[in-house]
């Protein structure tokens, strides 16, 4: 074979190998431009803790579908109250739930954002007991922070072991 038709295989393979990775809709892609918005709700709890969970998310709130954030407490803790953002945007995208599956002392918080388009970069930073933790991905991740009021950070990404 020649050297042309080697570098003309070579280049239709890597073709076709591009192509077909951006038909499977695995290859994640970054918006253009400068639209960021930030969703922020503060939840008190009836053991006094209180937690500012926020979401930075790369792009515009128009283009975001909803949020969930979920609220990891010991047995026995209970949200008392919720206040939210009042970003005209967000009104009606963010649901938040409790649920009491945590050790004593233990804490935790879940955020998953879902946008109109794949690919957006989405930050969830939890601030809580002295201290604030961030953990990153994009949209439709669940983006967990886990920590303990005497030791600080648990694991930022395992959702077991509590």
């Amino acid at each position: 074979m020649n050297t042309l038709t080697i570098l003309g295989r070579t280049l239709l393979l890597a073709a076709a190998l591009f192509v077909g990775a951006g038909l499977s809709g695995n290859v994640r892609t970054a918006e253009a431009g400068f639209d960021t918005c930030r969703g922020d709700p503060v939840v008190t709890l009836s053991d006094g803790t209180v937690m500012d969970v926020s979401v930075d998310v790369g792009t515009a709130a128009s283009n975001v579908r909803y949020v969930l954030y979920r609220i990891h407490t010991p047995k026995g803790v209970a949200l008392t109250s919720v206040t939210y953002t009042p970003l005209l945007d967000f009104q009606g995208k963010e649901y938040l739930v409790q649920v009491q599956d945590m050790r004593p002392g233990i804490y935790g918080t879940d955020a998953t954002v879902w946008t109109t388009t794949k690919g957006v970069s989405v930050a969830q930073t939890t601030t809580g007991l002295v201290r604030y933790d961030t953990i990153s991905g994009y949209s439709g991740d669940i983006l967990r922070v886990r920590w303990s009021q005497g030791s600080g950070i648990v694991d930022a990404l395992d959702g077991f072991a509590y």
